[in-house]
């Protein structure tokens, strides 16, 4: 949902402070693209460790979230548009960690059929949030990637016992 309404987003903001000069949109998608190549370079840094996706994907979601929530709340340009690009440093982490965990969590025989029945639920959550204000989108955002920590610490607490 971030890729059809960070633009709007910092529109709205951008409008808010009364600049009269448009977004540079391709310097700004420009620069998340780069913040999205640190995350996935920061994940390849760390050292290698069997819970390394599980860890990873743990600060991932709970700064996602973080950076949604301030998203937000703030009113300042450039605050938004940082807190843009610190979620796409996370989005960048989360992409490796996820390939490793599925990786290890699902067959290789029965992934294209998981991940085939898997899309409907998410274009259908991609179409119900398209019909709500951007505002209420990013609050949802927020909200499910809060849900998605919740239930991998549920899971991690499930599988350590």
């Amino acid at each position: 949902m971030f890729v059809f309404f960070w633009s709007a987003a910092l529109s709205t903001v951008h409008a808010a402070v009364d600049f009269t000069n448009p977004l540079p949109f391709g310097v700004v998608f420009s620069s998340y693209m780069c913040a999205m190549m640190v995350g996935s370079i920061v994940f390849t840094l760390m050292p290698p460790s069997h819970d390394k996706g599980y860890y990873v994907l743990k600060i991932v979601l709970t700064s996602a979230s973080i950076c949604f929530l301030s998203s937000i709340l703030l009113k300042s340009e450039i605050l938004v548009f940082w807190a843009f690009c610190m979620f796409e440093v996370c989005v960048g982490a989360y992409f490796p960690s996820m390939a490793s965990l599925k990786g290890r969590l699902i067959q290789d025989g029965s992934r294209g059929r998981i991940y085939g029945i898997l899309r409907l639920p998410l274009n259908l959550f991609v179409i119900a949030a398209h019909s709500l204000a951007e505002e209420g989108t990013y609050r949802i955002c927020q909200g499910c990637i809060f849900l998605a920590y919740t239930v991998q610490v549920i899971i991690i607490v499930t599988m350590c016992s």
